[in-house]
């Protein structure tokens, strides 16, 4: 029995070793996935040493480990599993790199490596030695080292050497107040631009030799933090840093005498000291290393840009706020001012209860501050608990010169600033700012707080903006757009004096939260609310009405303090459903500001019948009030605001016109915001404008006038009017139109050409008096309605000329001559105009585009393009698929489109969902025949032209495209695309631009494509299924590569790899024959005078790259012709 026991207590002994050997046999270690091409960093106990991928990783034992031996130039992306959360390293030395084989002589180094994933899976908490963890890592381009904790660590030597790929590097988080040794920390970055290192602490540091050298594009360095104290080595520390210019330092840089530092600043060509000290080469030691006095003591180094900080005068008890470099550190009452990098920081320590007034001095209009938090609040010293508030400051003066255009957080801005009555934030420009969370909580002194002004559309956070602003007995926030804020916790909480609050215009379609929004206003009788504030379901919120004993619904629904929470928060509708809220009954009118003398038109709850200059605009219901009376010839501007987009009115007569003569806007010369009418409803436009004598000029595109019937007078009188652009009137059923333009004296032209006169019935005197009308532009059919009463229609036309020459005749006035110009056969004071439309001859197939007058709307094959007007136009219906060939005609050169979007493509029908695709369009002829120079929209111009093959497009000019989004989409049969002579300076989308172009190999284009493109914003999927496609030196695109805008250039094949090939061009070879003869000269000079020959170059005519051809051109060709 006791043998039995012995034995079973030996196995339990034996299972409990294993078990805890098992548990400790954890190790890092790596595996590589050739499959994938991807290591993977992992901490457990799955290491297996029989398997040549998996390689331990134990720096501290075994530092100079060869690692990645058989692989290391296969890694393309590194993986560090959620596992190593757990492995407590102490040392990551060439964590990511494989060492240097001093016998092969190779370095095992992860060079095409583009991707680390999972870095904050790192524990770095332990690490004390991080010396060459990214080492020639030449494949990355960023790193997100956000979570790393450096507390500890005491060497970065060459950590980052031969990341030269790397592009931008955020170092903000890293503590290095223990590290000793930086040298070669930055060795050959050389495609950073920029390091920032403020938060760097080098206190401790001896070595910084090689730190930065041959960082090459690295504009300008800011050490001003450095403490080179302790730096005994600095060799090199700068050198061939080609474009280094400026190194910010303290004043205290050149203290350190016992510093070795040969050759610091060898080859820093660029350099400049902060007095004009230029690079010398025979001054790259130490001696210059400090900062540049000039002549008297020259150097190579700058004192720091200014900062923002504070200086209490206890002599005035004023706090001023300066941007310049005078801080001192060692003045007590000196506070730096830095909400960005130190949002947390305790100011005021010793003085806040005893500041009395603030001032903004100008210097802070230079200021680029991004944050304002607790920018007059000092916050709770935690060691004291002592609140840091400037609670006796009664004033602030400047508040003019704080420039806020750039400002993202006001968080707590003037939190407990409980002294102040009143604060003028005019000059504020707030569109940028998303943190307004306690902007004024505790200013329990403010009685007022204009808000106007305040743009709030980026604004997420108001979380207590106006708590315990006790004060406040009105707040108008009319002007505030809450469409992105997320939380309104304690929005008003405690505002006692507030007896009503219209938040009709608050969009709360993306707030999580509103607990406490109106907690303690025992004095809020009434919420003004819009009908869908409840539509939010997300919406939580507890004690939302707590303490607002003088509240009731707009339908009577009293405060009842069992129902204090969410439920209660809508629209009031009685007992049916009980609200606390109320609704406002909106209206349209007029406001007139006397000081500006501009007269506005609102759409809102806020008229005032009590005020004189508010007037009520009601025409379906009062079409004979009689407005302006006393202030019309006053009024020098009239301006629709944008609240007028909310309203739908039926009748827009009298519009800006008072009722009669005597109340006419005579003196009004602009109206402004007219895009802000909402017409679609309207029916009667009757004296809209009627004696609008020195306006001149109206821009009615955005008008929608299907359903208007009448439109009689609606510019009489506008006398000074020269322009007037009604080119989207749809007249299908208009009636009536007499003295519609009458008395337009100074109006020169007219384009009617989408009128429809099918339902008019009176047109007399339409015309009358419009003296210098020269030119009507009309629709073809015109005059095929004879019903039409039109007395004196053009009596007065004096200037008036047909499109064939007909001259105004006083004897021809009425209806008669109401058509378009025939000549002598036919007269008629109208003119066709010209338009841009497709034929389709369906004999050849061919589709032919034209700009002439010839456009019929009768033939089902005639239809016209105007991408800028309608450029959801579906075309092409019942022939699409039939076209093979496109022709540009000549007469095309002299449209001057600003959109050629959809081209060759006839969109998509909306009720079949349909492509009308040119899908057999073989060819297009005539390319050369576009006037692209004024284009600035080509999207989708060749989409799902599936059959073309190629595309010469070097004749056209791009000068002015901002959009190429899907230009060539689809066309999966295109081989080749000359895109040589694009200009893509200003083009900000090239989204989809070459995306399932399968057979597509080649695009030619211009040496200096990839250096233009600086106004791109997105290239999403640029070259998405382009799997052909191959670069001039070689490059292809693979299935994981880069298929947006990076290689969007001419390949420069492994150094600047690109999709793109420069064509091979002979220069003076003008008329492309191959040769340079005197032929060339003559298609030059034909050029030159107008005349473009076929398969004309300008390439090669542009023989000295001036960008023109002209007789310099000549002579060159001229001597090329004499040398051969």
């Amino acid at each position: 029995m006791k043998q039995k026991l012995f034995t079973l207590f030996a196995t339990l002994l034996c299972s409990m070793f294993l078990a805890i050997t098992h548990a400790q046999a954890a190790q890092v270690y790596t595996v590589y996935d050739a499959s994938t091409k991807t290591l993977t960093y992992y901490y457990d106990n799955n290491y297996d040493a029989g398997d040549p991928y998996h390689e331990l990783y134990d720096p501290v034992n075994n530092p100079n480990a060869m690692r990645f031996t058989d692989y290391y130039r296969d890694v393309e992306k590194a993986v560090v599993d959620p596992s190593m959360k757990k492995a407590s390293l102490t040392s990551m030395k060439s964590m990511f790199y494989g060492g240097y084989d001093e016998e092969t002589e190779a370095n095992h180094a992860l060079r095409n490596m583009t991707v680390i994933e999972g870095l904050e899976n790192l524990n770095t908490s332990k690490v004390t030695n991080m010396e060459s963890m990214f080492e020639f890592c030449k494949g990355l381009t960023s790193l997100d080292l956000r979570s790393f904790n450096t507390a500890k660590v005491k060497n970065m030597a060459r950590m980052f050497r031969l990341c030269s790929a790397l592009t931008s590097l955020d170092l903000s988080s890293f503590n290095t107040a223990n590290v000793e040794n930086m040298a070669s920390m930055f060795y050959q970055c050389s495609d950073l631009t920029s390091l920032s290192l403020s938060s760097f602490n080098t206190a401790k540091v001896k070595n910084m030799e090689l730190m930065f050298a041959f960082c090459s594009a690295l504009k300008s360095l800011d050490i001003r933090n450095f403490n080179v104290a302790n730096v005994t080595k600095r060799w090199t520390m700068f050198e061939r840093c080609l474009s280094l210019n400026t190194i910010y330092c303290s004043n205290d840089w050149s203290d350190n005498e016992a510093i070795s530092s040969r050759e610091l600043f060898e080859d820093c060509t660029s350099l400049v000291g902060g007095k004009g000290t230029v690079y010398d080469e025979s001054h790259t030691d130490l001696a210059y290393a400090h900062p540049d006095e000039g002549t008297r003591n020259p150097g190579y180094f700058t004192l720091p840009t200014p900062k923002v900080y504070t200086v209490y005068d206890a002599s005035t008890q004023t706090l001023t706020y300066y941007y310049d470099n005078n801080y001192d550190v060692g003045n007590p009452y000196h506070e730096f001012y830095d909400p960005v990098n130190n949002p947390k920081a305790v100011r005021f320590n010793d003085y806040a209860e005893d500041v009395k007034k603030a001032v903004i001095d100008p210097s802070m209009k230079n200021a680029p501050l991004t944050s304002m938090e607790n920018m007059f609040y000092g916050r709770t010293n935690p060691e004291t608990n002592h609140d840091n508030s400037l609670s006796n400051m009664e004033s602030i003066e400047g508040l003019e010169n704080l420039n806020t255009a750039n400002v993202t957080s006001m968080r707590g801005m003037f939190e407990g600033c409980s002294a102040l009555t009143s604060l003028n934030l005019r000059s504020f420009n707030t569109i940028k700012v998303e943190d307004m969370a306690r902007m004024f909580v505790e200013c329990a002194g403010l009685t007022s707080l204009d808000l106007s002004n305040f743009i709030t559309s980026n604004v997420k956070n108001m979380a207590a903006m106006f708590g315990e602003c006790k004060a406040l007995t009105l707040l108008d926030l009319s002007s505030f757009d809450t469409s992105n804020v997320e939380s309104m916790v304690n929005m008003f909480y405690g505002c006692e004096a507030l007896t009503s609050l219209d938040i009709s215009n608050f969009n709360v379609a993306k707030v999580t939260t509103i607990r406490g929004i109106f907690s303690n206003c025992k004095s809020l009788k009434s919420i003004y609310c819009s009908n869908d504030w409840s539509d939010n379901d997300a919406i939580s919120g507890s004690e939302i009405f707590d303490g607002c004993t003088s509240l009731a619904g707009g339908k009577g629904s009293t405060y009842d303090i069992s129902h204090i929470n969410i439920a209660y928060a809508r629209p009031d509708e009685g007992m049916r459903r009980p609200g606390y809220f109320t609704l406002p009954a909106p209206k349209v009118y007029t406001a007139f500001n006397e000081t500006t003398q501009t007269l506005t038109y609102y759409y809102n709850s806020n008229y005032d019948a009590e005020n004189r200059y508010h007037e009520l605009y009601d025409p379906a219901n009062d079409p004979g009030a009689l407005r302006f009376m006393d202030y019309s010839l006053d009024v020098k501007k009239a301006v629709i605001d944008g609240s007028m987009n909310q309203t739908h009115l039926s009748s827009m007569e009298n519009m800006f016109y008072g009722g009669d003569v005597d109340h006419a806007l005579l003196k009004m010369t602009a109206i402004e915001g007219l895009e802000n009418l909402q017409t679609a409803r309207v029916t009667n436009m009757e004296k809209m404008f009627y004696g609008c004598y020195y306006v001149k000029s109206l821009d009615l595109s955005s008008f929608n006038t299907a359903n208007v019937e009448n439109m009689s007078f609606m510019f009489f009188g506008c006398a000074s009017m020269t322009s007037l652009d009604i080119s989207s009137f749809n007249t299908a059923n208009v009636k009536y139109m007499e003295n519609m333009f009458y008395g337009c004296l100074s109006l020169p032209s007219l384009d009617l050409r989408n009128f429809n006169i099918a339902n008019v019935e009176n047109m007399a005197e339409m015309f009358g008096s419009c003296t210098s009308l020269h030119t009507i532009y009309c629709r073809d059919d015109w005059s095929e309605n004879s019903a039409i009463v039109g007395r004196n229609m053009f009596d007065g036309c004096t200037s008036l000329v047909g499109g064939k020459e007909t001259a105004y005749d006083k004897s021809h006035v009425d209806l008669t001559y109401a058509r378009p110009d025939g000549g002598t056969r036919n007269p008629g004071y109208f003119t066709l105009p010209l338009s841009v439309y497709t034929v389709y001859d369906e004999a050849t197939q061919t589709l032919t585009y034209y700009f002439d007058e010839n456009y019929n709307p009768k033939n089902p094959y005639h239809e016209l393009y105007d991408p800028a007007r309608d450029p959801d136009a579906v075309r092409f219906t019942g022939y699409y698929d039939k076209v093979t060939k496109a022709v540009i005609d000549p007469s095309m050169m002299d449209a001057t489109l600003t959109s050629m979007e959809n081209m060759f493509f006839g969109g998509v029908n909306p009720e079949t969902f349909s492509f009308y695709s040119l899908s057999k369009l073989k060819t297009i002829e005539g390319l050369e025949n576009l006037n692209t120079f004024t284009v600035t929209n080509m999207r989708s111009m060749f989409t799902m032209c599936l059959s073309l093959t190629s595309l010469d497009l070097s004749s056209f000019n791009t000068k002015n495209v901002t959009d190429m989004n899907s230009m060539f989409f689809n066309c999966s049969a295109l081989q080749t695309v000359d895109v040589s002579s694009f200009d893509v300076r200003k083009v900000t989308n090239m989204g989809l631009m070459f995306a399932s172009c399968s057979k597509l190999t080649t695009i030619y284009c211009n040496s200096d494509w990839s250096t233009t493109s600086q106004a791109l914003t997105n290239s999403y999927m640029m070259f998405s299924g382009c799997n052909k496609i191959v670069g001039g030196m070689g490059t292809t695109l693979i299935d994981d590569g880069y298929k947006d805008a990076t290689y969007a250039r001419p390949d420069g094949g492994l150094e600047a790899p690109g999709y793109f090939t420069i064509p091979a061009t002979l220069k003076g070879d003008a008329d492309g024959d191959g040769k340079v003869t005197s032929a060339d000269i003559v298609a030059m000079t034909d050029y030159i005078m107008g005349n473009t020959p076929a398969g004309f170059s300008k390439a090669n005519a542009d023989v000295n790259l001036d960008g023109v051809i002209d007789i310099a051109d000549i002579v060159a060709v001229s001597n090329i012709i004499k040398d051969n």
